[in-house]
């Protein structure tokens, strides 16, 4: 990892990239890298992240650089990192994806993650805590808006045991998952 970019990765223009907190087998060390793919797929293949053992990541925020590569401060999104106190869960389940509008409940407290590639410019992906997708009570929740076809937008939610978290998105639906909180038992 060079500058805390993955090896074969440079700064290039109107590039998206993802800042992640890498945490080696035991837990007992952490360091933090950029990657233009949201599962730190470049980070986890880097041979000096793979020597020193990071095997678990986090994403911590993304960053998007303008047309002459600097980074762009209006394209700065952070993640909160304090939820209850936990670092990263590797305690996870894959929801099934059926038709916009439909809902999960939650099963614990925890975090829904929803990844969807946008087929037209202008689509919208979001997860809303309500009683019912038309219902006018919404509790919170969380939408990103597409500018490109091809973008790939990515929304994440906290979200509150038996809550019925509604989704809504365009384009294809790349997965969702919702992960428990550290120390989570079942």
């Amino acid at each position: 990892m060079a500058g805390g970019l993955a090896n074969g990765l440079t700064i290039a223009a109107n590039t998206r990239y993802y800042l992640f907190a890498l945490i080696n087998e035991d837990k007992s060390a952490v360091d933090y890298g950029y990657d233009t793919d949201i599962e730190a797929t470049n980070l986890l293949a880097d041979e000096n992240v793979v020597a020193a053992g990071f095997i678990y990541y986090r994403l911590i925020a993304t960053i998007k650089t303008n047309d002459s590569s600097v980074i762009d401060n209006t394209t700065l999104n952070v993640y909160h990192t304090d939820y209850k106190g936990a670092f990263p869960s590797l305690l996870y389940d894959t929801l099934t994806v059926s038709t916009s509008g439909s809902y999960w409940t939650a099963p614990a407290d925890g975090k829904i993650v929803f990844k969807r590639t946008a087929t037209a410019a202008g689509q919208t992906v979001g997860l809303y805590v309500k009683d019912s997708l038309t219902s006018p009570t919404e509790y919170y929740g969380v939408e990103k808006h597409s500018y490109a076809t091809g973008n790939v937008d990515t929304v994440v939610l906290d979200v509150f045991k038996g809550a019925r978290v509604y989704y809504y998105y365009a384009g294809t639906a790349t997965y969702a998952r919702f992960i428990y909180p550290q120390g989570y038992k079942a």
